[in-house]
């Protein structure tokens, strides 16, 4: 995914992520009567986030619309549907953070007492941010808020925020690091090791700990999140070795969930892409299909990319159909991959029609109704 596409991607998911939380409320929220204002509190932390004459400073504007969103449109933020609340429309359209323009503002409002204020920013920041990933100060503000941070719906999108700084010539390296295993809450680990190596795929010591992590760490969670790490940060030249990586996970791995990413994503990747491991994987894949031991979705999301690979040779392409179909004959099999199996034998297999008729009355209601869509035509191959 380059870099074009991962911030489309993340801009787009602002909408659905940024509010998961609140929404248009008719009372705007107020602050306990005991507590300083917010205004008192804004002025104090912009007295010294502006201690400068020269540079960038905070952005008044930003921050009023940034309270504004948070105390009147939180239904807007929770639906994604900036249309019903005009202020949120501009922040997400994402205008006023074009070019890191106001990282300074966001950073502060990373630092905000309010919870649902840090996540906008947060979630901002991972969309939009520019200038903080290489301004010394910037990065080690906003470090230093997720140290802080308690709360997971802030923590996890101002940890990839955090990853995206540039840690080796910020000297930040370790300190980032260290908090996979110490930060108290498990979603900053996760999205570190998942986003690290994005920008920072140049660093030998951001690619080995992302490396041993997807490989040895005790926790599957964070095996399983740091594979999908290479998948935007393989960094050029290592291609081989990542594919090597997914093969032996994707075949030991005691953690199914953990052996099914692997797979799926070394089925993926299509620059530099694992034909080395095709083989290996797809014995894997059939065997497990044929025994009832497929345990997650992934595989059958595996074996549909590896079908579509551009100019696949008839071989691995053949044995993915084989192992769709095994996958979806045996019911001890997970009954969301088997579902997922049959729709992509729907949407590849001209007479998938007659294979489908055998599942119209399974056992797994989301197997049935996959097959009656392919009975009805609403799931047929694609024409050419």
């Amino acid at each position: 995914m380059d870099e074009a596409a991962r911030r489309t991607w993340l801009a787009l998911a602002i909408n659905c992520i940024v509010g998961t939380t609140g929404a248009c409320d008719p009372e705007p929220r107020t602050e306990p009567p005991s507590a300083p204002t917010t205004a008192t509190r804004d002025e104090a932390r912009r007295t010294t986030a502006t201690s400068s004459t020269e540079g960038p400073r905070l952005a008044d504007d930003v921050v009023a619309l940034a309270k504004e969103i948070v105390q009147k449109c939180a239904t807007a933020v929770r639906g994604g549907n900036p249309a019903r609340c005009p202020g949120y429309l501009r922040w997400t359209q994402g205008e006023m953070f074009a070019d890191g323009k106001n990282d300074l503002t966001l950073v502060h409002l990373a630092e905000d007492p309010d919870g649902e204020v840090r996540r906008l920013a947060a979630e901002t920041l991972e969309a939009h941010g520019v200038r903080y990933r290489t301004d010394p100060a910037l990065a080690r503000r906003l470090v230093a808020a997720l140290k802080k941070e308690k709360e997971a719906p802030v923590a996890a999108p101002l940890a990839s925020a955090v990853a995206d700084i540039a840690l080796e010539p910020l000297a930040l390296t370790d300190e980032v690091l260290a908090l996979v295993d110490g930060h108290p809450l498990a979603e900053v680990g996760h999205r570190l090791v998942r986003d690290v190596l994005f920008r920072n795929r140049t660093s030998e010591a951001v690619y080995a700990f992302v490396l041993r992590a997807a490989e040895e760490h005790r926790d599957p969670e964070v095996r399983r999140h740091a594979l999908r790490g290479f998948w935007t940060g393989t960094p050029r030249g290592r291609d081989a070795e990542v594919c090597a990586l997914w093969r032996r996970i994707g075949t030991t791995d005691e953690d199914a969930e953990v052996a099914a990413k692997a797979i799926e994503l070394a089925f993926q990747k299509v620059s530099g892409r694992c034909e080395a491991e095709y083989g290996v994987l797809l014995t894997r894949v059939a065997s497990l299909a044929r025994k009832g031991e497929v345990r997650s979705v992934s595989i059958a999301f595996g074996l549909q990319y590896l079908h579509r690979q551009p100019d696949l040779d008839a071989g691995p392409a053949r044995r993915a159909l084989q192992a769709a179909k095994a996958l979806v004959a045996n019911p001890d099999n997970d009954g969301l991959a088997r579902s997922w199996a049959l729709r992509f034998l729907g949407e590849t297999e001209p007479d998938a029609a007659t294979l489908a008729a055998r599942h119209l009355s399974d056992d797994d209601a989301r197997v049935k109704r996959t097959a009656r869509e392919i009975r009805d035509g609403k799931i047929k191959p694609a024409k050419n």
